[in-house]
């Protein structure tokens, strides 16, 4: 019967070692799940830096249009105000010529030279101060209302730029915010798995264990039984022997007292 149980045993032992085998394998497969995971995970991040980087040189790049803009809307207002400086120095000109006419026309009309002089002058003086002040009040004019579009252009596309650039960081960190929820999920899915299979592999190694136990308990009561038949079968074979014996001695007596009997 130890052989048998030994046999038993080393089944059982093998059984268990191939199911521990088949769970080490389970658990390298989920290990190797996590590390591609894993793996996905650091290039999702390496994508969202990439795009964190291409969003900061786009508004670099914006930053340096805009500055670009400026310059050249600089440059367009001292344009602008070498084109009003030209066009006073030619209104004055005019305005010279246009004094030079009224002091002909005056001193043709009047008889006296001092007051011909005197009238030619304030003409003059007038003229040349009016065509200043047109000049220079028409280019302030012009000059300011050029540069408050430009800059309220300016402003505005700024502005926009700033909002493009905010909407796409909030994506960007939404996006983020969602890949790392999901990521936590399906850890704490995988934990689960995980957690579930070690309790089906201590559920199984438990009825292993039972299994044990019963065959055992079974073998023991089949080898009790089997000690006590044959401990039956032996008293009833020394009893049997005992009667005959007994019998044999009961005849052999009888017989000798007949003997005795017939010799008396």
């Amino acid at each position: 019967m130890k052989p048998q149980r030994e046999t038993a045993a080393a089944a059982t032992a093998a059984a268990t070692a191939a199911e521990a085998a088949t769970a080490a394998s389970a658990a390298a497969a989920t290990t190797a799940a996590a590390a591609s995971d894993a793996a996905a995970t650091t290039a999702a991040a390496s994508d969202a830096a990439a795009t964190t980087a291409a969003a900061t040189a786009a508004a670099a790049t914006a930053a340096a249009a805009t500055a670009a803009a400026a310059t050249a809307a600089a440059a367009t207002a001292a344009a602008a105000t070498a084109a009003a400086a030209t066009a006073a120095a030619a209104g004055a000109q005019t305005a010279r010529a246009a004094a030079a006419m009224l002091q002909q026309q005056v001193c043709s009309s009047s008889s006296s030279s001092s007051k011909c002089a005197a009238a030619a002058a304030a003409a003059a003086a007038a003229a040349v101060a009016a065509a200043g002040l047109r000049s220079s009040t028409r280019f302030s004019f012009i000059q300011r209302r050029c540069c408050s579009s430009k800059l309220q252009q300016l402003q505005q596309q700024q502005q926009q730029q700033q909002q493009q650039q905010q909407k796409l960081l909030q994506q960007q960190l939404q996006q983020q915010q969602q890949q790392q929820q999901q990521k936590y999920q399906y850890h704490q899915q995988l934990q689960q798995l995980q957690q579930q299979q070690q309790q089906q592999q201590q559920q199984k190694l438990q009825l292993q264990q039972q299994q044990q136990l019963q065959q055992q308990e079974q073998q023991d009561n089949q080898q009790l039984q089997q000690q006590q038949q044959q401990q039956q079968q032996q008293l009833q074979q020394q009893q049997q022997q005992h009667d005959q014996q007994l019998q044999q001695q009961q005849q052999q007596q009888q017989q000798q007292q007949q003997q005795q009997q017939q010799q008396d």
